[in-house]
């Protein structure tokens, strides 16, 4: 896992509390090589949503977490909105 593209820290990102344990990474596991938030800011490296929910985002639906995202990123910040897949091959490699 690549650190925080603005530091040496550790990224950050928000996802539903459960959805690494649904998809077989026990969250101690994957707070060890990221900080998990369950609210989206400036300070937010990834919002991850999960593979069903992207292609609904693909197609233009927005939550109010994707709204938050979409705005900040408008504004400067580098958030990477991406599927939770591809945030899970990231944890693993």
């Amino acid at each position: 896992m690549r650190p925080g593209k603005r530091s040496n820290r550790k990224p950050t990102a928000a996802s539903a509390p459960s959805s690494l344990e649904a998809s077989g990474v026990p969250r101690p596991v994957a707070t060890r090589w990221i900080e998990v938030k369950t609210s989206v800011s400036a300070h937010l490296d990834y919002l991850v949503i999960g593979d069903g929910a992207f292609v609904e985002f693909s197609a233009g639906f927005r939550s109010s977490k994707l709204d938050t995202a979409l705005n900040l990123r408008e504004s400067g910040a580098p958030i990477e909105i991406i599927p939770e897949q591809d945030f899970l091959q990231l944890l693993l490699s």
